[in-house]
């Protein structure tokens, strides 16, 4: 189904030679990896040069430009089969320049303040139908 696109009141206007455009969106129970679509011509526009799409709910969303579509990220890690200390042992890898740790029931990571890496795009298929009215601002031609 996709994103579903709101225009309210005054939604498009000018700004010189650009156009901008105020619209909210709401994703559907299905979100695929590698976004959704979210066009120029969704917004009444040619090129979108300029995009911001607000937080909600504990979500980042990120545009991409190239294949016009929306990403939604949340903070997540990978996490490893169980080790071979004990059924309890989880190693956390988070990627390049992250902390790994290891994070089990009878002990913790430690001490220390521990970066987790990038935010990891929303999996494939996630139900975000509760994310309603994010708030878009664009601009462009």
């Amino acid at each position: 189904m996709g994103l579903t696109i709101t225009r309210t009141g005054d939604w498009t206007g000018v700004f010189g030679n650009l156009r901008y455009a105020r619209v909210t969106i709401a994703f559907d129970s299905s979100y695929p990896t590698g976004g959704e679509s979210l066009t120029p011509a969704d917004l009444g526009m040619k090129t979108i040069d300029l995009i911001q799409i607000h937080n909600k709910s504990g979500l980042i969303f990120e545009y991409d430009y190239t294949n016009k579509k929306v990403l939604a990220y949340s903070q997540g890690v990978s996490v490893g089969a169980a080790g071979a200390a004990t059924m309890d042992d989880f190693p956390v890898d988070a990627g390049p320049g992250a902390s790994t740790i290891s994070v089990s029931l009878t002990n913790s990571g430690g001490s220390a303040t521990h970066n987790f890496g990038a935010l990891k795009q929303v999996p494939d298929t996630n139900d975000l139908s509760t994310i309603t009215g994010v708030r878009v601002f664009a601009i462009g031609v």
